[in-house]
């Protein structure tokens, strides 16, 4: 059956790409704090979610919340990019 349903529930339990995962872990001090989710500082937080059935992640630094889609590659690249810039904002905090 190839519905809808079945579509998101295999978005769903597929989770983020394995590189992408490795890729946050890879930024100096992240630390998993439960499934698809991580912390940088107190104030820094990424999670992953479905929405729509697609996987996004949502970064929220300091109260801002910034949403990225991980539909290709260089999605993935800029949710990368954002994290590290965030990590740097708080060292120089």
């Amino acid at each position: 059956m190839n519905d809808f349903f079945s579509q998101l529930n295999a978005a769903a339990n597929a989770g983020p790409s394995p590189t992408l995962l490795r890729q946050v872990r890879e930024v100096p001090g992240v630390r998993e704090t439960g499934k698809h989710r991580y912390a940088l500082a107190p104030a820094i937080s990424l999670r992953f979610e479905v929405a729509d059935g697609v996987w996004v992640a949502l970064l929220d630094t300091q109260g801002h919340l910034q949403r990225f889609n991980l539909q290709t590659p260089m999605d993935e690249r800029k949710l990368i990019d954002a994290l590290k810039r965030s990590r740097q904002r708080s060292e120089e905090d």
